[in-house]
């Protein structure tokens, strides 16, 4: 083929050639990188965001993993398929970890307020568990019990004559 036959009889390109030009003009333009959008993320919503982007994470991955697993011939694929695996393992980790932690935080919790409350009842307990009596009090009392057992006795009746 001669360079002629790329180029039509008025001098200008061809227009098939001129087609695909166009066309793969067109195809760079559409294929732009998309821009990434990255949340705010305040110290409340950081624990929901990283349990969404590990889920996401691990999902989009297994996803990944099932189509790839069938095409794998080289040994940069094998270990590129091991490292996703292994990425797709510490998320799921770190899940596993979060909720350990969270449960132990509950149980913590609650272990130290069921402490708290069997202090405060120990101290009612010791407050109200014995009196404190001086002798004088104990002699006291004890005359007046005596005293009132003599008032209480009942008189024969008398009778007049």
């Amino acid at each position: 083929m001669e360079m002629s036959d790329y180029y039509s009889e008025d001098g200008g390109v061809d227009d098939d050639i001129e087609s695909i030009i166009s066309q793969i003009k067109n195809q760079s333009q559409g294929l732009s990188k998309p821009k990434s959008v990255y949340p705010e993320i305040s110290e409340d919503g950081l624990d929901d965001f990283l349990r969404e982007r590990a889920i996401q994470l691990i999902v989009d991955s297994q996803d990944t993993m099932t189509h790839l697993k069938d095409t794998i011939q080289t040994p940069q694929e094998m270990q590129s398929f091991a490292t996703l695996t292994n990425a797709v393992k510490s998320a799921m980790d770190f899940l596993q970890k979060k909720k350990i932690a969270d449960n132990k935080n509950i149980t913590q919790k609650e272990v130290t307020q069921m402490n708290i409350d069997a202090q405060a009842n120990n101290k009612n307990e010791k407050d109200n568990s014995g009196f404190l009596v001086s002798r004088e009090d104990v002699i006291k009392a004890l005359m007046n019990k005596t005293d009132d057992k003599k008032n209480d006795t009942i008189d024969p009746p008398t009778v007049d004559i």
